[in-house]
């Protein structure tokens, strides 16, 4: 019954999520993936009860449902916001019948993606624009500051998935 619970979990997790990606509601992603997290923990908990499944069976599919979901987290996080593989889509998309030049590159796709996270770091206050210029603001300094210690507490001397350690 574990077995089938953890598969249950699994399936209703990534389906909550399909779902609501092509649901057409304009929700941020991480509150799909929250949803999604949430929504399948219940069912597989209402699941166990409606199985008469006692709470201590019912406790490894839980541990594995929350196991798979920060792998999920982990997934759909790198493929949904990835810069790189947006680049590589936009070279395949572009470069069928030309070659895709750095300009062509940089304004198709990293520009536009620069532009949405400065916006959203002035937003969030992080960062002030001034005419053609950006500076850090208080908060921003305080939440640089804060990664800074975060990543040296874990010996974290790069940012991002990609390159050597």
């Amino acid at each position: 019954m574990i077995t089938v619970l953890s598969l249950f979990s699994v399936v209703t997790s990534l389906v909550v999520t399909i779902m609501l990606l092509r649901s057409g509601l304009h929700l941020q992603p991480i509150l799909i993936f929250v949803v999604s997290c949430f929504l399948s923990s219940i069912l597989t908990i209402c699941l166990s009860f409606s199985s008469l499944v006692s709470i201590f069976d019912m406790l490894p599919s839980l541990c594995f449902n929350v196991a798979f979901n920060i792998f999920h987290l982990f997934v759909f996080s790198s493929v949904y916001k990835s810069i790189s593989l947006k680049m590589l889509q936009y070279i395949c998309l572009t470069s069928q019948h030309d070659y895709v030049t750095v300009n062509s590159l940089s304004s198709g796709v990293t520009l536009k993606e620069f532009s949405e996270r400065t916006d959203v770091l002035i937003n969030m206050e992080l960062i002030t624009k001034h005419f053609d210029a950006y500076i850090v603001t208080k908060k921003g300094l305080l939440v640089a500051n804060t990664i800074k210690t975060i990543q040296s507490i874990f010996n974290i001397k790069r940012i991002g998935l990609y390159g050597k350690f």
